[in-house]
């Protein structure tokens, strides 16, 4: 597998890549996103950073991160194409972005993860996120969302 992971902006992202990644996948679709809130995503993240996985001239992943959140970084989204998962794609991403924060002398990585989602929370349990919050009714009634952390030593 020849994947990329390529550090850019939202500028580069296109709709149609974010449509396909994010429109099959959970738990965007029970968030209610459509084409207009995939279009929302990239003219409201023009600031903040993003990381893209390419696999060939595809765009198979990418996360949308903010470099300025307390005193570290907060993973604002990260999806993965899913037809493509489970081949180490997310995991590639977040460690390139963690390699990004320790680069940077940063000392933490904040994420929310969906409480239904059991599959993200094992996978960043894995990778040493602990919860520290929940926020109820946060994004949509009826659904939580975990503050999760990663503290870095740097």
């Amino acid at each position: 597998m020849k994947l990329k992971i390529l550090r850019s902006h939202t500028r580069h992202l296109r709709v149609r890549d974010i449509e396909r990644i994010m429109l099959g996948s959970e738990p965007f679709r029970t968030y209610g996103f459509d084409k207009k809130s995939c279009r929302k995503i990239i003219n409201n993240n023009r600031k903040n950073e993003i990381l893209i996985a390419k696999l060939k001239n595809d765009i198979v992943g990418f996360a949308i991160y903010e470099t300025t959140f307390l005193n570290g970084y907060y993973l604002k989204l990260i999806a993965i194409d899913p037809s493509q998962r489970s081949i180490g794609i997310g995991n590639k991403l977040m460690t390139a972005l963690e390699n990004e924060i320790l680069k940077k002398k940063k000392k933490v990585l904040y994420l929310c993860v969906t409480d239904f989602n059991r599959r993200a929370q094992k996978f960043y349990k894995k990778r040493g996120y602990k919860k520290v919050g929940r926020l109820t009714n946060y994004a949509k009634k009826g659904i939580d969302e975990f503050l999760m952390r990663k503290v870095f030593k740097t």
